[in-house]
C-alpha cells in the first residue's frame, strides 16, 4: 500500500517545528550560535571556569563511544578524544574536572573551518589510537580512521589556544608503521618525550621527541617459537617471552627493577 502523501506533508510542519526547537536547546538559551576560532578551533572557551554548560557546547557530556583516549593532565583534569560512536568515528576534544564533575568540550571535531583539503587542520576522526599529555597539552598517535586505515601520525592539541596542529617529522629519520590499538605513556610530563608499543600485534618500541619531531625506535619487532629479545628501557627491563601469541604465555613482560 502506497503512503498517504497528504498525511506525509501534514506531519513536516510539526517535525521542522521540532528540529528548530532541538538546534535551539543545544545552540543556548538565545539560539544564536558562536563563530568559529579563526585559527582552527572552532567554539573555544578553555577558561578556568568554563563548563559545558555555557553557550555553544551543544551538550553537557560526550556522547556514547567506544575506542577513545582520556588522558590524565593533573589531579583534577582529563582529556578526551576521539573514538567510535553509534553515529560514526569522532574527532572531538573533551574536558573532564574531577572535582566539579563537569565535562567542557574544547574542539567539536568534525572537518576544521580552515582545511583546504579534508582534516588537514585537524586530525581525521580515529579510534584505537594512543594519547599522552606533555607540559599540558595533549599529543595523539596513529589510531584507525575508517576512510585511511590504520594512521602513524602525530598531533598536538594546545589546550590553551583549542587549536590542533600537525606535527611535521624531522627529515630523514625513522617512523613507526601505521597502527591501531597500540599503547603510549609519558615518563615525566613535564618534558618533552612519549614511549608507544605494539599495536597490530607488533611488540615494538618507540620514543617520540615532541622538541625535535623525531622518533627513535628503541625495540624492533621480535617475532618467533624461541629465544627472547630483551632490551633496557631507562629504569625498566623488556622481555619479550619465548611462547607463542597462541599459547597466551608471553613471559615476562615488563619488570621493575
Amino acid at each position: 500500500m502506497r503512503p498517504d502523501s497528504s498525511r506525509t506533508r501534514a506531519k513536516t510542519p510539526a517535525f521542522a517545528l521540532l528540529v528548530c526547537s532541538i538546534a535551539l536547546l543545544v545552540r543556548g538559551g538565545n539560539g544564536q550560535t558562536p563563530a568559529p576560532d579563526a585559527s582552527g578551533g572552532s567554539y573555544v572557551d578553555v577558561s578556568s571556569n568554563a563548563t559545558s554548560e555555557v553557550e555553544g557546547r551543544f551538550g553537557t557530556q560526550p556522547s556514547q563511544r567506544s575506542g577513545q583516549s582520556l588522558t590524565r593532565v593533573d589531579s583534577d583534569t582529563a582529556v578526551l578524544f576521539g573514538g567510535l560512536s553509534p553515529t560514526g568515528t569522532l574527532n572531538d576534544v573533551w574536558e573532564y574536572k574531577v572535582a566539579q564533575k563537569k565535562w567542557t568540550r574544547l574542539h567539536e571535531g568534525g572537518v576544521g573551518p580552515l582545511d583546504t583539503d579534508p582534516y588537514s587542520t585537524v586530525p581525521s576522526p580515529r579510534t584505537g589510537h594512543a594519547a599522552v599529555v606533555l607540559r599540558g597539552d595533549l599529543f595523539i598517535f596513529g589510531g584507525y580512521d575508517p576512510d585511511r586505515g590504520d594512521t602513524n601520525d602525530v598531533w598536538k592539541f594546545t589546550r590553551a589556544t583549542g587549536v590542533w596542529s600537525h606535527v611535521t617529522l624531522a627529515a630523514g629519520a625513522d617512523v613507526p608503521a601505521s597502527r591501531s590499538g597500540h599503547a603510549a605513556f609519558a615518563p615525566d610530563p613535564s618534558a618533552g618525550v612519549f614511549t608507544v608499543f605494539g599495536g597490530n600485534m607488533r611488540n615494538d618500541v618507540w620514543e617520540f621527541d615532541v622538541d625535535a619531531s623525531k622518533w627513535t625506535v628503541v625495540m624492533t619487532e621480535f617475532a618467533g617459537s624461541s629465544g627472547a629479545a630483551v632490551k633496557g628501557v631507562g629504569a625498566l627491563l623488556v622481555a619479550v617471552g619465548a611462547a607463542t601469541a597462541a599459547t597466551l604465555v608471553s613471559g615476562e613482560w615488563w619488570r621493575n627493577f
